[in-house]
Parts: structure tokens; sequence; C-alpha cells
């Protein structure tokens, strides 16, 4: 069953009540993610990740190849580094990929992660946003 609040804007924030906060199963310093929908004005709220953790947004353009995505997961994977959501899509001949990776456990540094996963040959642009 779904659960509905109301929920004022306060300036440019909204304020959760505890109720909202327990549904979700979040607390303070919890990462959200906001998705957006411009059309139809509304907005879903999903909670990504716990409030210790380190995130990097990771955007790329990839070549839409067999493998490309596996070699790059396999890069993360073998450095401890969790995807905590992903989302991609091919458009003429190139794959555009934005995944959120938390990095807190990660036995590699941002520098060594971007060397790594170029060597990879499959991106054409990556960028590595730290949150």
């Amino acid at each position: 069953m779904k659960t509905y609040e109301l929920v004022k804007l306060n300036g440019n924030k909204l304020e959760l009540s505890e109720q909202v906060m327990r549904v979700l199963e979040i607390s303070s310093g919890s990462v959200l993610l906001l998705e957006l929908d411009r059309n139809e004005k509304e907005m879903t709220v999903s909670s990504i990740a716990e409030p210790n953790s380190e995130i990097i947004e990771m955007k790329a353009i990839m070549n839409n190849n067999p493998l490309s995505n596996a070699k790059v997961d396999y890069v993360l994977g073998e450095n401890n580094i969790s995807i905590v959501y992903g989302e991609g899509q091919a458009v003429k001949g190139s794959y555009y990929s934005v995944k959120l990776l938390d990095v807190k456990e990660a036995d590699i540094s941002e520098t060594d992660l971007r060397k790594k996963l170029t060597e990879t040959g499959v991106f054409k642009e990556l960028e590595l946003i730290r949150l």
C-alpha cells in the first residue's frame, strides 16, 4: 500500500517528516536520487546510498559494442567500487551512460580509476564528478 504525505517547500529545501524517513529507510545525510518529469510536473524520490557513502558520478559516451559495459563494470568491481545507480541509452552507434558510484571502499585513487577505465578502450568521452 502506498503512503501519501504533503510536504511543504521551505525556501529551496524539502523538509521530510520522521514518518517519510522511516518509510524510505533514510536518515540525515542519505543520498537521494530525484527523477524529474518536466512535462508531468512530477518527481520520484529514491534512496540510493547511505550517509557515509562517497559518490562519484560517471558520465560517459562509449562505443556501442558487445562487452563495453561489461569491461567497465569489471574494472569497477575489481577495485571494490559499487554501482548504486546506472542508466544508459544507445544512440547512433554510441552508448550514453550515467552511473553513480560509491567509492568509499575503493582500493584505487580517482586518478588511477580514470586511467584504468580509459585503458579499456571503450570510451569516446569519460567524465568523473565527485558529488
